[in-house]
């Protein structure tokens, strides 16, 4: 069982962010592979701590959880072939699903869980919107939790500097209706990553984000009169 992020995860990660290229990446595939490896294993626990709180979220296996290293340079101006992190999702429906769920980063020196949404479809964050205008009061309840605000904050990533156009709620509970990417957010040092009790640490930030994920899939799954079923 692997209750913590390995070094040689950072360590490989740390050189690949300094040596950038398929050259590189190609004499040193044996590093990849070995912290892959590792990183899918500590996901695979990830799964079953997120399935322990939360029903939605049905049994899956890591290795389809965790994102491909390749970066798609088509359309940055950054042709770095690889990215600088390792990360997972895991969501009911899987990696690639639009459905609330829970993310893992681990990059040096930036790493981060987050739950919620995000980059939602213009339908979905339409219905996201609706949930939260209709039930304001349950969204700030949770987001206020003292145990919440102990350790996660809401993102601040993307917002409208107006309310949308379409919808009211009352002036306190505005600027949910504000985000484009509502979720919730924890960092971590590397040396909390590597700490042998990381996995425990994780799996508290995931129970206590449980409760937002779940007022998110309820609004995604919701349909409008105007609205298309999922």
């Amino acid at each position: 069982m692997t209750n913590h992020i390995a070094p040689s995860i950072l360590a490989f990660l740390a050189d690949i962010k300094a040596n950038n290229s398929k050259t590189w990446f190609d004499a040193n595939r044996g590093r990849y592979d070995a912290a892959k490896a590792v990183f899918v294993d500590f996901v695979q626990q990830m799964i079953a701590s997120v399935i322990a709180i939360d029903s939605a979220v049905e049994p899956q296996e890591a290795a389809k959880c965790v994102y491909r290293i390749n970066r798609d340079v088509r359309f940055s101006p950054d042709k770095s072939p690889y990215k600088r992190h390792f990360a997972a999702f895991v969501a009911p429906g899987g990696r690639k699903s639009p459905l609330p769920g829970y993310y893992l980063h681990i990059q040096p020196g930036e790493s981060f869980f987050c739950s919620g949404n995000c980059c939602l479809a213009p339908q979905l964050l339409k219905r996201l919107r609706t949930e939260i205008s209709n039930f304001p009061e349950e969204l700030h309840e949770i987001v206020t939790n003292p145990d919440f605000q102990k350790r996660l904050q809401l993102s601040d990533d993307e917002k409208l500097k107006s309310l949308p156009r379409g919808f009211s709620i009352e002036p306190q509970y505005a600027e949910y209706l504000k985000h484009k990417n509502l979720n919730a957010m924890v960092r971590y040092s590397d040396a909390e990553l590597t700490a042998p009790d990381f996995a425990d640490r994780l799996a508290e930030d995931m129970r206590l984000a449980q409760p937002l994920n779940a007022f998110f899939l309820r609004a995604l799954q919701t349909e409008p009169e105007d609205d298309v079923t999922l």
